[in-house]
C-alpha cells in the first residue's frame, strides 16, 4: 500500500489487535461471508456492513449479525493481498484501499439508486471479479474488436482496451476516455469512425453492470417512455429523477439543431452543472429530513420518505408535501425549533426560509456549470437570469424537452449556488416567431443585469 495516509487509515478501521478466531461450528458461516463479501465489493463497490449481513440473512439458513460478520471477515481484510477491507461502517473494494477518499464519490454516485441483488447463485458468481454475463461479455468483445480493425499495428491497443474497460465498470463517468486513447496515441481516421466506435463503447457500457449503479446496468435504470406526450392541462408534477437515452448523433432535446453530441451531451458528461456528491448527500438529507417533519405535523401522507426509495409512491409523496410546505413556509421554523440539527443543516433551512422563490420561470439555456432561468425574485423586480444546478442530475439530463419552456417551481439557496426543490412542472407548449422575438429581447435584457448565482439576487 504505497500511499502512506491511505496506510493509516487502513490501519485504524482493520486493526489486527480485533481479530477473533473462528468460533468452533461457525467456520462455513465464515466462508460463505467471504465470498458473499467479494461479490457484493465487485458489483457494489462498496456497502454497508448492515446490508450486507441483510442480504445474507435473507438467501442463507444460516444466520448472522453485524458483529460476526466483522469478526469472521476481518482477517481475509489483513491478508497481504485483501480483496476488501473495512472502513467505518462499510466493506470496500480493495480498489479503493490507495484513496479512501473515492468511497465517499461512490456512495454520492449511487445515493437514492436502488440496489441490484440477484437470487443466492447469481449473486455469488461475482465473487470472481472478472466475471461477465454473456451479453457483457459479447458487448465488450465487439468494443475489442473494433480496436482491432481501427488499429491493428498499434500493440497499445490492448492497453487502451483494457483501460477504457476497467475505467467504465470500477469508476464514475466516462471523462477519461479520451485522455487514455491520446495517451496511447490512438487516432481515428475519421470522424465516421470515431462515431461507430463510440456507439459501440456506449452499447457496452449501458450493459455493463456499474458500481455507480449499485449493480444495476444503465439500461435497468432509464424509466419507460410515457405511452402518451403530456398536455398542458391538469397538474404536470414532474420529479426530476430520471432522463431517457438519447443517441449522440441524434437531435438534441434542447431543441438547438445540433447533434445531441454537439450540443448538451459534452455538458452533462462533464458534471458540472449539478451539485458535486457530498453536497448532493446534504441536500437529500436536509430536504428529505423537512418534509418527514412536515408530514409529522400534517398528517397527509403514509411512510417516510427515504431518498433511496425511488418508486412512483415516493415521488408522489415529495410532490405532496412540498406543496403544503410553501403553502405553511412557518412550518420550517417549527423544525428548526423542534429538530436537533447540525449547524449545517440549520443555516440551510434558515436560508430555504428567507430566500426561496416560488414562481414561474422561463428555462432557456444550458450551460456547463448550470442552466439559465428567466423570472423575478420579487413581483416587482425586473426579469433576472437565475443560474440554477440540478441536485442529483443537471437540469440538461433531467429535463429533456425542447428550449424555451415555461415552467413553475421553487428555486432555493444552498451554500453559494442556486438549486430547485426536486420538482419542476413544465408548459409544453410551442412559441410563435413574434413571442420568441419577446424571449430574445428579455434575455438580452436580463444578461445585461447580469447573471444571479446566489440568493437572494443582488
Amino acid at each position: 500500500m504505497p500511499n502512506p495516509s491511505a496506510k493509516r487509515i487502513f490501519d485504524r478501521y482493520n486493526s489486527p489487535s480485533e481479530i477473533e478466531s473462528c468460533p468452533l461450528g461457525r467456520e462455513t458461516v465464515r466462508d460463505e461471508l467471504d465470498v458473499y463479501a467479494r461479490a457484493a465489493v465487485n458489483l457494489y463497490g462498496v456497502i454497508s456492513v448492515n446490508k450486507l449481513v441483510e442480504i445474507y440473512n435473507s438467501q442463507n439458513q444460516n444466520q448472522t449479525t453485524t458483529g460476526e460478520l466483522t469478526s469472521l471477515l476481518l482477517p481475509f481484510a489483513l491478508q497481504e493481498n485483501p480483496r476488501y477491507c473495512f472502513y467505518k461502517k462499510y466493506i470496500v473494494n480493495y480498489l479503493t484501499i490507495d484513496d479512501f477518499g473515492a468511497i465517499d464519490e461512490i456512495l454520492g454516485e449511487q445515493f437514492g439508486k436502488p440496489r441490484y441483488t440477484p437470487k443466492r447463485a447469481a449473486f455469488l458468481k461475482f465473487a470472481d471479479e472478472f466475471y461477465e454475463d454473456e451479453k457483457q461479455r459479447r458487448l465488450w468483445r465487439k468494443v475489442f474488436d473494433g480496436f482491432n480493425e481501427l488499429w491493428p499495428e498499434e500493440y497499445k491497443r490492448y492497453r487502451a482496451f483494457y483501460e477504457i474497460q476497467d475505467y467504465v465498470t470500477y469508476n464514475i463517468g466516462i471523462s477519461r476516455i479520451g485522455k487514455i486513447l491520446s495517451e496511447c496515441e490512438l487516432i481515428f481516421p475519421g470522424q465516421e469512425e470515431a462515431e461507430k466506435f463510440f456507439a459501440t463503447l456506449f452499447e457496452a457500457k449501458a450493459n455493463t453492470r456499474l458500481i455507480e449503479n449499485k449493480g444495476h446496468r444503465p439500461l435497468e435504470l432509464r424509466p419507460p417512455k410515457p405511452k402518451t406526450p403530456p398536455t398542458a392541462k391538469g397538474d404536470q408534477d414532474v420529479v426530476i429523477k430520471h432522463s431517457r437515452f438519447v443517441g449522440k448523433t441524434e437531435p438534441c432535446p434542447c431543441g438547438s439543431g445540433k447533434k445531441y453530441k454537439d450540443c448538451c451531451l459534452p455538458t452533462i458528461l462533464a458534471r458540472t452543472a449539478q451539485l458535486k456528491p457530498r453536497d448532493c448527500n446534504l441536500f437529500y438529507d436536509t430536504w428529505y429530513g423537512l418534509l418527514n417533519f412536515v408530514n409529522s405535523k400534517l398528517k397527509l401522507c403514509d411512510g417516510v420518505l427515504n431518498p433511496s426509495d425511488m418508486s412512483d409512491k415516493s415521488f408522489k409523496m415529495v410532490a405532496t408535501l412540498r406543496k403544503s410546505l410553501w403553502q405553511n413556509v412557518g412550518l420550517i421554523d417549527e423544525c428548526l425549533a423542534e429538530s436537533n440539527l447540525p449547524q449545517e443543516k440549520f443555516d440551510l433551512l434558515k436560508s430555504w426560509r428567507d430566500f426561496h422563490i416560488e414562481g414561474d420561470f422561463m428555462l432557456v439555456e444550458h450551460r456547463p456549470e448550470y442552466s439559465l432561468m428567466l423570472g423575478q425574485q420579487n413581483k416587482e423586480d425586473n426579469l433576472r437570469l437565475f443560474c440554477v444546478k440540478g441536485v442529483q442530475s443537471s437540469i440538461a439530463e433531467a429535463m429533456q424537452i425542447p428550449l424555451p419552456v415555461p415552467l413553475s417551481g421553487v428555486l432555493l439557496p444552498f451554500k453559494d449556488k442556486i438549486v430547485y426543490d426536486t420538482i419542476l412542472i413544465p408548459m409544453p407548449v410551442k412559441f410563435g416567431e413574434g413571442m420568441m422575438e419577446q424571449i430574445d429581447r428579455w434575455y438580452e435584457n436580463a444578461n445585461a443585469l447580469g447573471l444571479v448565482t446566489t440568493l437572494p439576487a443582488s
